[in-house]
């Protein structure tokens, strides 16, 4: 039987009582947490886990308020004692309570924040040089999807997660709880989609250019002669293009990350069948495959995309999408951009700009 068998998990009451308050103090004074604002912290001590009725860890929380969010996120700060390191407990205790936060804000008992926040303290990562994009949790077979996603990282070089509730929005308190959407469903039968990044034909090209000037998409021919070697996918009805996604270069600073630009373009007579949306999936799809068989380049971690209208960005208020489950990151140029990092990237934890 390990240590992990023996540990219990609890949610305490604030204020402590006398006999947890000690018990905590020398749990932090015996792992050398240097915890200088004591009074503070033993304010926020949300959950601890017990061996045998020994501490083994304690998880603090309080409300932070990033500059590019509406409403606070729940900043967690998690110390696990040195003999229980290697036993995932960091990762339990951690899920427990995200999992009760969220529970609380479904039920409405507490709907001050959207989300976690996760700062990686532990001095193996920043050893490294390296950090994860995204991670997550065994899911629960009756609880919420546990999913943590890069969102930047300090000036210390410590990466910082974010968890938006499942049922949170951008702009609206509390829970949001819309019905199941349906429209990822293949409506239109006729549309079918294909993969055409690096292996454009000369066929398609000539579609893709008449699409284009015939919408308005670019000024010029020379302007789209420009962007076909960034067609990654298209959209077909019978024989003909109506929808072009295209890629991009793009760096994205506060999270060290490299990203494909994603835009595209649906024809009057392909909307309203979920094309855009489907092109997108299609698109990362694809380009996760290639990351996985190494054939990308390391230094790019995911795919960005703007949403590029007033009415979209008003409409899209998830801060975990509906779509491929994208993550919003921030703004620009007041339009929501949103994020899909591919599976297992990694990102170099050289210095950069904060989060809040």
């Amino acid at each position: 039987m390990n240590q992990q068998d023996k540990i219990t998990i609890e949610q305490v009451e604030q204020p402590l009582d006398e006999s947890l308050t000690s018990a905590i103090k020398s749990f932090w004074i015996e792992q050398d947490a240097g915890v200088a604002d004591l009074d503070q912290r033993l304010s926020e001590v949300k959950m601890i886990a017990r061996s045998d009725g020994e501490i083994a860890g304690v998880l603090t929380a309080t409300l932070v308020k990033p500059t590019l969010l509406t409403y606070p996120l729940i900043n967690c700060r998690l110390l696990i004692g040195e003999k229980f390191r290697q036993e995932n407990l960091a990762y339990t205790l951690h899920q427990r309570a995200v999992q009760q936060f969220e529970s609380d804000f479904n039920a409405g008992l507490d709907t001050s924040a959207i989300g976690v926040l996760a700062v990686t303290e532990a001095k193996f990562v920043l050893a490294s040089g390296e950090a994860r994009c995204r991670w997550g949790y065994p899911v629960d077979e009756n609880g919420p999807l546990i999913e943590f996603n890069l969102f930047g990282v300090k000036s210390d070089g410590r990466p910082q997660y974010v968890h938006f509730f499942e049922h949170a929005s951008l702009f609206a308190e509390g829970p949001v709880v819309e019905p199941p959407k349906t429209r990822l469903q293949d409506k239109d039968t006729d549309i079918r989609l294909t993969f055409t990044w690096g292996k454009l034909t000369e066929q398609e090209a000539q579609q893709v250019l008449g699409l284009w000037l015939a919408n308005g998409v670019m000024k010029s021919r020379e302007a789209c002669l420009e962007r076909l070697p960034q067609v990654a996918a298209l959209a077909w009805k019978g024989d003909r293009v109506v929808g072009v996604a295209s890629l991009f270069e793009v760096p994205y600073e506060p999270a060290n990350a490299e990203f494909y630009g994603y835009r595209s373009f649906i024809s009057p007579e392909a909307r309203g069948s979920a094309s855009a949306t489907k092109l997108l999936n299609l698109t990362y799809e694809e380009l996760n495959k290639l990351s996985q068989a190494g054939a990308l380049p390391a230094s790019f971690h995911g795919i960005a995309y703007v949403l590029q209208n007033e009415q979209l960005n008003k409409h899209v208020h998830k801060p975990m999408g509906p779509d491929l489950r994208s993550v919003f990151i921030g703004f620009l140029d007041n339009m929501q951009l949103r994020v899909k990092y591919f599976d297992g990237a990694k990102v170099q934890l050289k210095r950069a700009t904060t989060l809040h």
